[in-house]
């Protein structure tokens, strides 16, 4: 899971965050566009965390094709 920033932690920022992500025939995934903004520190622990998964590909006539899709976050504090 994406780590919560300290900052926005300390500023008590929650929200969620929503990236355009292709996943690629091998399962790696390409981090497109943000379509939902929480704040920019949130933005960064989205990204940095998805880059470092790995996906199973989906698999179209048996052969593994690249999908878009849209990975959201949710960040909250708990009190």
């Amino acid at each position: 899971p994406p780590s919560y920033p300290q900052t926005a932690r300390q500023n008590h920022i929650q929200g969620t965050v929503a990236v355009d992500t292709w996943i690629g025939t091998d399962g790696v995934p390409r981090v497109g566009q943000v379509v939902s903004h929480a704040s920019p520190d949130l933005e960064a622990a989205t990204s940095n965390a998805i880059v470092q998964w790995q996906y199973e590909p989906a698999i179209c006539s048996g052969k593994p094709v690249e999908v878009q899709t849209v990975v959201k976050i949710k960040y909250t504090l708990s009190y």
